[in-house]
Formats: structure tokens, C-alpha cells, sequence
């Protein structure tokens, strides 16, 4: 009997190194002109009311002049969190995983995909060779390997992937005595 397709497939995505409109070229939804189908995602996604922020006023010394900041670093953007998720197997989960972290890593984006699929379908579509890696996500539920430990390049620029394994099958089975306290 094969395996059921896992709900969902996680990306990490990070901000761009030279910042490009990470929607530029996108068509745009209707009921908001300047908003692309990324901004309408993204402001479904976190509640936001997609006004500008406004940002905080540049603070003056006290002869009215901007303060010079010096060396300190500008301020880090976390990364984003996409999950792509469905119960019903056959839906496109890993399919739209691995073409949407594609083509963020073509604009410039760091993206990590996270492959949640005993059956590997995301890492081998990236490329990577199930039987060659050292560790695998199975690892890092498992095992507590860190997930930096874990993570594969492939041969797309900013495109990287924590690869599944067929052991994977097996960890709900494992984790379950860990949850009864054996």
C-alpha cells in the first residue's frame, strides 16, 4: 500500500541581496491597482491592512542635525515561512514548492525548502540524490541533528533544500512511545 503524500511542504525565504521588487512583473489582482497577487498573499497571510509603514523618525542630536550612526549595521529582515499545505495527495504540493522556491531564488531570494515527503519527490526535483546526503529532516526530528547540518545546495542559485529520506516512514511510529512518556 503506498504511503499518503504529507499535508504540507515548507519554504524559508529570505530578503533578496541586492533588493529587487519581489513582484515586479506579476500580473495584478483586481480591487487594489498596486498590489501584486505577492503583496495580496502576503497581506492575507499576516492580517496586515496593506498601508505603508510608516518608518521611524531619523532621531536628531541636540544642535537639530541628524545623529551620524557610525558602523552600526542596518537592521536584519527575518525570513518568511511559506507553507504549502493540503490533505488530498495529487494536488500539486511539491510540485508548487519546488517551482515557486525556483523562481524566488531567480529573483534574488535565499530560499530552504524543507522536504516533508518519506518518498523524496522535492529533493530528487531539486536535483539532490537521496542516497548521497549525510543528513536528512529525518535526522533532525529524530536525532536533534541541527537543520543547518542538514541543508543541501543545488544547482540553482539561493536554492537550497533539507532532503527526506524513506526513513521518514518510520518516525511517526518512533515518536509515538516518546509521547507516552516511555
Amino acid at each position: 500500500m503506498p504511503q499518503p503524500e504529507p499535508a504540507f511542504a515548507v519554504a524559508r525565504v529570505e530578503e533578496p541581496d541586492p533588493s529587487p521588487t519581489p513582484d515586479a512583473g506579476l500580473p495584478v489582482t483586481g480591487g487594489r491597482p498596486e498590489e501584486s497577487r505577492v503583496g495580496a498573499a502576503e497581506r492575507a497571510a499576516t492580517g496586515s491592512t496593506g498601508a505603508p509603514e510608516e518608518s521611524a523618525p531619523m532621531p536628531e542630536s541636540l544642535d537639530g542635525g541628524a545623529v551620524d550612526r557610525g558602523d552600526e549595521p542596518e537592521p536584519m529582515t527575518l525570513p518568511r515561512i511559506l507553507a504549502i499545505a493540503n490533505q488530498k495527495g495529487g494536488v500539486g504540493k511539491t510540485t508548487t514548492a519546488v517551482n515557486l522556491g525556483a523562481a524566488l531564488a531567480e529573483l534574488d531570494y535565499r530560499v530552504l525548502i524543507i522536504d516533508l515527503d518519506p518518498q523524496g519527490n522535492a529533493t530528487t526535483g531539486l536535483g539532490i540524490s537521496h542516497r548521497n546526503v549525510e543528513g536528512s529532516v529525518y535526522d533532525v526530528i529524530m536525532n536533534d541533528v541541527a537543520v543547518e547540518d542538514c541543508v543541501e545546495p543545488t544547482t540553482v542559485k539561493n536554492l537550497f533544500v533539507v532532503p527526506a529520506t524513506i526513513d521518514l516512514a518510520g518516525a511517526e511510529i518512533e515518536l509515538v512511545p516518546r509521547s507516552r512518556g516511555s
